[in-house]
């Protein structure tokens, strides 16, 4: 073999164009990544308080109905101790629902609580007539949160359709 084809082959040179093609792409990348997490970190933050929010008014309206439960024990009380019968104390329970704002269908109070954004605490409880003063006076039947927001579907899309049309 000639020396000069040897050499020719065995040469290979690396031009500062290259690596500054190179540098560049490289530091793309990173600023490409590093904006991703930004804007990744940002969403984390908005959900993040957003869910902060939202825990803080359930909690606050779930106090708000411990309150209401002790004010109504304390009023289930008073009623039991000044009724002289069943009928009697069933007769309050209107008296008790309107000061406590609660709705009454058939000795069941309803409860209503902002829970945060568009959610609600409704609690339902079931009045008892006990057998002596120590009660129970109540029993909780359910406690859930409920949407306030109506939500209005798009339903402007056949998916299916009530007619098959034939194929041609």
């Amino acid at each position: 073999m000639d020396e000069k084809t040897a050499r020719s082959r065995v040469k290979f040179n690396l031009t500062g164009g290259v690596s500054l093609v190179l540098l560049i792409f490289i530091v793309l990348l990173l600023l490409s990544f590093a904006s991703l997490a930004i804007a990744a970190g940002r969403a984390d933050y908005r959900l993040s308080t957003r869910y902060a929010q939202s825990n803080t008014g359930y909690y606050e309206g779930r106090d708000r109905a411990q309150q209401y439960l002790a004010d109504l024990d304390g009023r289930l009380y008073e009623a039991y101790q000044q009724s002289a019968n069943e009928t009697d104390y069933r007769a309050m329970l209107a008296d008790i629902a309107n000061e406590t704002d609660s709705e009454l269908s058939e000795n069941t109070l309803v409860q209503k609580y902002d829970a945060g954004e568009n959610m609600q605490l409704v609690l339902s409880v079931k009045v008892l007539y006990p057998d002596t003063v120590d009660g129970p006076f109540y029993e909780i039947l359910s406690e859930k949160t409920a949407s306030t927001q109506d939500f209005n579907y798009d339903q402007n899309l056949n998916v299916i359709s009530q007619t098959i049309l034939p194929l041609h």
